[in-house]
């Protein structure tokens, strides 16, 4: 198949999210890779779409081999958050507010809860949008304890906040060799995953970005 992904049922992409700048240039690929990586591609607007619209929260996870544009496409997330959702109006009251939320290391996540500190893992809980990049990099020198600290994460959030997530890892993986509570999560409630094949190529940035 080249891949496998959990699809949520919207399908329809906002005007904001087919003109913005995702910086996606897949010159030099195959066909077959352009296929897999502009669906990786499509699943990303699908989901910064269902936040414009206010549809039902749900967890997008991007997963697989390193260096195919995950985490460049978790930033332009993050940009899209701070360019069209992060400032709104309140309907009733007509206030300017600003929802909380970005992208974070998972890294930095895992590290303060190893040294006691739970004030980003409690603020993490609530934020309107999280976005977890490279979850599971520490994975090699980690115990079940960072493992258990996101199923926790995601059991707050799964269903009721909007969150996404990128790992160097097939959701097979994470099963077998992780947390199996965690890849159930991840397709709970409409959650989508998209499970780039082990054949894909190391891209990195000279391929699937454009030049700043």
């Amino acid at each position: 198949m080249g891949l496998s992904t959990v699809t949520h049922p919207s399908s329809t992409i906002s005007a904001e999210a087919e003109a913005f700048d995702w910086r996606w240039n897949l010159d030099g690929a195959t066909r077959e890779e352009r296929d897999i990586l502009g669906r990786m591609l499509y699943e990303v607007k699908r989901f910064v779409t269902a936040m414009q619209r206010g549809d039902q929260p749900y967890i997008l996870s991007l997963l697989g081999i390193a260096e195919t544009g995950k985490t460049h496409l978790a930033k332009r997330v993050n940009a899209f958050f701070r360019k069209y959702l992060e400032l709104y109006v309140d309907e009733r009251t007509q206030a300017r507010l600003c929802r909380r939320g970005g992208r974070v290391e998972w890294r930095d996540v895992a590290s303060g809860a190893r040294l006691g500190d739970w004030t980003m893992v409690e603020d993490i809980k609530h934020d309107w949008l999280v976005i977890f990049d490279d979850v599971g990099a520490e994975h090699q020198t980690a115990d079940a304890f960072t493992m258990s600290v996101l199923d926790r994460i995601l059991n707050e959030r799964v269903g009721r906040k909007w969150t996404m997530i990128t790992a160097n890892a097939s959701l097979c993986t994470i099963a077998e060799q992780w947390d199996v509570r965690i890849a159930s999560r991840l397709r709970r409630d409409g959650g989508v995953c998209v499970d780039l094949p082990p054949t894909m190529r190391m891209y990195g940035k000279r391929i699937w970005t454009k030049a700043a």
